[in-house]
């Protein structure tokens, strides 16, 4: 293995195309791996490591580090300071420690530890965990199936699309599961047709742990920019009040609404947690109640139902998906399920 050893100044230092070791020394260094099984240190100062090609070995060490591992299977270390990692292609291993830092998977299986302090993880495409650890940290686990582990402090921890197991801790933690309805092919004549969508009906688990946590359902339309701008009016607002939110008198809808899924929700307190039902076009249907676990103890089952607001047509009253709250009887008067009109802002608008 090559090493390359930097100064106590500012240093750019790059690797050759087999195996190196740099070290970048105090200062401010940007250093560089490209090809082979790197190992990159960055030790003192504010540094820039980036992995490139090959399963590398980054830390950062003492300062505001920025780590890219690039492609391969990477291992990248913040250690001291508010460090920004990236693991890039691959299956990655990103270690905050220390500081307030920000961690993003990038594509490929990856495991991602904030450490001490308030961190932002996010996992990316693939199948990721993410331990928050301790302090207040935000977990996103986006595509893939997702374990989200907010661990101690107050966390917000919100799967993103596909079946997500997402665990908040100890603390006050809001616990996110999303859903979209898909966005159908427009037709592309006047004779009627049926086009179906692309719906996310993901099956999640959320457990809240010790303390008053939400847990919140984002069950939410999918337009697109084109689909969107049929609802335009003058003065650039969106407006969906023109024709209707389920449907289109002519021969393009805004969205159809499909599946969301069974989530389950584990461990709730009805003396401290909440239930949010947010940004949807269901209504809740029924609520029965049965042992789903086998446990010997009842479990409630919250059944919705598609509700356009009167828009919908032969849509409204269609079955789209449960919430079951183990070990507790939830009552219809608990549950805030009313129809959703308009454009929920972030989430709604899927480009």
């Amino acid at each position: 293995m090559n090493r390359i050893q930097g100064t106590r100044f500012s240093d750019w230092l790059e690797g050759t195309l087999l195996s190196d070791l740099i070290e970048g020394g105090a200062g401010d260094d940007d250093i560089f791996g490209y090809s082979g099984n790197d190992i990159l240190k960055g030790q003192d100062g504010n540094d820039r490591l980036f992995g490139g090609d090959g399963d590398d070995d980054l830390t950062g060490g003492r300062g505001d580090d920025r780590l890219e591992g690039g492609q391969g299977n990477d291992t990248l270390q913040g250690n001291a300071g508010n460090d920004i990692l990236d693991g890039g292609d691959g299956n990655d291993t990103l270690s905050g420690s220390n500081g307030n830092d920000t961690l993003s998977g990038g594509d490929g299986d990856d495991s991602l530890h904030g450490g001490r302090d308030n961190d932002v993880l996010s996992g990316g495409s693939g199948d990721d965990t993410l331990h928050g650890n301790g302090d207040d940290d935000t977990l996103s686990g986006g595509d893939g199936t997702d374990y989200l582990y907010g661990d101690s402090g107050d966390d917000v921890l919100e799967g993103g699309a596909g079946t997500d197991h997402l665990y908040g801790g100890d603390g006050n933690d809001h616990l996110l599961a999303m859903s979209w309805a898909g966005e159908p092919v427009p037709a592309q004549d006047a004779d009627a047709q049926v086009n179906s969508g692309e719906p996310l009906a993901d099956d999640d688990v959320l457990q809240g742990g010790n303390g008053a946590d939400t847990f919140e359902f984002r069950w939410l339309i999918d337009a697109r920019d084109e689909i969107l701008d049929k609802h335009r009016d003058a003065d650039g607002n969106v407006d969906y009040s023109m024709n209707g939110v389920a449907g289109e008198n002519d021969n393009v809808h805004d969205h159809w609404v499909e599946s969301i899924g069974v989530k389950t929700v584990a461990d709730f307190n009805p003396d401290e947690d909440t239930l949010v039902f947010a940004g949807h076009t269901v209504q809740l249907d029924e609520i029965t109640y049965e042992d789903i676990d086998g446990d010997s103890k009842l479990d409630s089952v919250l059944t919705f139902v598609s509700n356009q607001g009167g828009n919908g047509g032969a849509h409204d009253g269609d079955y789209v998906g449960t919430v079951i709250v183990l070990d507790n009887l939830i009552e219809t008067a608990s549950v805030d399920a009313g129809v959703f009109y308009g454009v929920e802002d972030p989430y709604s608008i899927i480009g």
